[in-house]
This record gives C-alpha cells, sequence and structure tokens, in this order.
C-alpha cells in the first residue's frame, strides 16, 4: 500500500514538470519566431518536454504494475482496491522510549506468550514436587475363595526412601529456567525492534520536515524567478533546466521521505504489537496495572 502511495506521489510530480517543461517548450517556440533566442534553445527546451512527458508515462505506468502487485498480494479483485491510496497523518509526537516499550511487551502476543509460559513452567515444577509422595488406591481380585472370586478394597503409600522423582523434579526445573531464558532473550529483541524503528520514524520525520520547511520553498521561488527571468529575456535557458530539475529531484525526494515515515511507522508498529494511536491508553493501562501491584 505505501509502494501504491509512492507511485501516485511520483506521478504528481512528474505531471508537475512536464506541465512546467511544456510551458517553458512553448515560451521557447514563440520567442524563437521573435528572434529572442536561437532555434537551438528551442530545440534543447522541445527535447526536455519530450523527456519529461515520458517520463510521466512511466509514472503512470508504475502506478499501474503498483496496484497490481497490491491486488495480488491481498488476492482481491480489482473493485477491492482502493484506486486512490489512503492513509492517515503521521502522528506529530511520539511517547518516549520507555513507555513504548512498555507498551510492546504488553500488547505484543510473543511477549505475552513467554511470560504465560514462564507460569505454566513454573506450575509444572509445583505439580512435579508434589509427587514424591504417592498415594494411590489398591484393588485386588482374590480367587483363591472357596465361594469364588473376590475384591478387596485398599489404599497404597509409596514413602520416597530412594525415589523422590528426581526426573520429574529436574525436567520441571530445566523447563523453567529455558522458559526464563526465552522471555528473557524475547525482552532483549523487543527493546531493540522499538528502538531501531523509534529512531528509524523521529529521523524520517526530521527529514520530511527539513525537506518541505527549508529546501522545497527555497527551490520552488528559485523555480518562479527562473521561468519569470527567461520569460523577460533576464536568464538563458540552461538556468531554467538547471533549476527545474533540481525542483523535479526535491520534489520526488520528498515523496520518498514521506513514504519511509510511512514505512517506519508501520515497522514500529509492528515492534510495539498495537496501533500507535493506542499505544498512549496501553500506556495508562500498564502504568495503572503496575501502581497496583
Amino acid at each position: 500500500h505505501i509502494e501504491l502511495g509512492l507511485a501516485f506521489d511520483r506521478a504528481t510530480v512528474r505531471a508537475e514538470l512536464a506541465q512546467v517543461a511544456a510551458d517553458v517548450a512553448r515560451l521557447a517556440a514563440v520567442r524563437v519566431k521573435v528572434g529572442d533566442i536561437s532555434p537551438l534553445e528551442e530545440r534543447v527546451l522541445s527535447a526536455d518536454a519530450r523527456t519529461s512527458a515520458d517520463a510521466l508515462d512511466l509514472a503512470e505506468t508504475e502506478k499501474v504494475m503498483a496496484q497490481a502487485r497490491l491486488v495480488a498480494t491481498l488476492a482481491l479483485d480489482d473493485a477491492g482496491v482502493p484506486a486512490q491510496p489512503r492513509f492517515s497523518s503521521p502522528p506529530a509526537q511520539t511517547l518516549p522510549l520507555t513507555s513504548l516499550i512498555g507498551v510492546a511487551r504488553a500488547a505484543r502476543p510473543d511477549a505475552r506468550s513467554a511470560a504465560l509460559a514462564i507460569s505454566a513452567a513454573t506450575a509444572r515444577a509445583g505439580w512435579e514436587r508434589s509427587r514424591i509422595v504417592n498415594l494411590g488406591a489398591l484393588v485386588e481380585t482374590q480367587w483363591s475363595q472357596p465361594a469364588g472370586p473376590a475384591l478387596r478394597l485398599g489404599g497404597r503409600l509409596d514413602l520416597p526412601l530412594f525415589n523422590q522423582n528426581q526426573g520429574g523434579t529436574g525436567r520441571a526445573d530445566a523447563e523453567v529456567e529455558r522458559a526464563v531464558a526465552q522471555h528473557e532473550m524475547l525482552a532483549r529483541t523487543v527493546v531493540m525492534e522499538v528502538t531501531v524503528a523509534l529512531a528509524r520514524l523521529e529521523q524520517a520525520t526530521r527529514s520530511r520536515r527539513r525537506f518541505e520547511v527549508e529546501v522545497l520553498p527555497a527551490l520552488e521561488d528559485a523555480l518562479a524567478q527562473a521561468r519569470h527571468g527567461f520569460e523577460t529575456g533576464d536568464h538563458p535557458y540552461l538556468v531554467v533546466l538547471d533549476v527545474l530539475r533540481r525542483v523535479g529531484e526535491a520534489r520526488l525526494r520528498r515523496a520518498e521521505l514521506l513514504a519511509e515515515q510511512r514505512r517506519a511507522l508501520c515497522e514500529l508498529e509492528r515492534a510495539l504489537g498495537a496501533r500507535l494511536q493506542s499505544a498512549t491508553d496501553v500506556a495508562s493501562r500498564v502504568g495503572a496495572e503496575q501502581g497496583d501491584r
């Protein structure tokens, strides 16, 4: 779904760039007729416009391929997949790392399973220790009576003189140790995955904001000035082409950073075992449970 959204964003950027290149080419065609520029300059701008149009056609094809991959992944037909990808807005800020780790330990199924495995292994160990003294029922059939067979009921107590169920208790203790070790390994894995995913999300968010606040506005102003200068004859066509290329690269980079932010958000939610929007509620519940303890 994120790849489909990136394909749509790329196509949008390519369409805008193709429109600007076409406008510049039409302006060059007018200027070459009045003798303001040479035919060579007009042909270069016309070739750049056709290149931009071809890049737009390629971006539209990538949209179709991304749509087909999403349909195949979901095992649905085209009617079951929305034509326009939709995403929720990334969160403005996240919880602290310690709170997110607590959410992951409480919400992830594998973390909860590891905790339950310790409880089950501990219960089995207690059961094995309780089997040191065996108390059983005795039912015997005697055939030596003259009147026929007879039954005798009674009890049996095995005293642990030599056998104290060492094998059963040893195996149960080993199961407890293994469950504790697996829980510790999983806890370290949870910490690592949440830490890496959070760092990736924060880095993608900073890079996206930097491009949107510092890089793109400056390049957009430069492109507007270059176009105006070319229209008035103050700037040559090379300035327009250079600025147009830089603006295109920056817009595409911004689309890639947005996709990277979405991927990082998905990875963080997978590491948490819950949606990030509901992580605050989970963190509050975990804090209340720890306070009750």
